[in-house]
């Protein structure tokens, strides 16, 4: 990508052999442009959904969420 023009590399103050790498004014377009189009694909999928879809959704991940905190078992437990 940055031989195409969406990069560009900087000096690294910190480290000689790791370059930086920023953003160029054709990447910050591009990236803009990628992102309008992500916002309109994103709420695309939901328009169709119920608020008792979401609803029910929500939940399902806050119970999967607090499962996440268990402690992981050990081989051989089941």
């Amino acid at each position: 990508m940055e031989k195409d023009g969406f990069f560009e590399r900087c000096p690294n103050p910190y480290h000689q052999r790791s370059p930086l790498y920023a953003l160029t004014d054709l990447g910050i377009r591009s990236f803009s442009d990628a992102m309008a189009l992500e916002t309109v694909w994103a709420d695309g999928l939901v328009t169709d959904l119920s608020l008792q879809h979401l609803h029910e959704t929500l939940q399902t991940l806050n119970v999967i969420h607090e499962q996440l905190d268990s402690p992981v078992p050990k081989k051989g437990d089941r």
